[in-house]
């Protein structure tokens, strides 16, 4: 089973760190750049 994770953030270094941890774990990370975007895409 793959998990996705939506992460909403207007600093783009934590959520490329949050991406690299998450893909340890196989688990896709799905960033916004903030909660408007978030909310489109989920």
């Amino acid at each position: 089973m793959t998990y996705r994770v939506l992460a909403a953030d207007d600093e783009t270094e934590l959520l490329d760190a949050l991406e690299l941890f998450f893909a340890q774990e196989n688990i896709e990370l799905i960033k916004a750049k903030d909660g408007r975007e978030a909310l489109e895409k989920f």
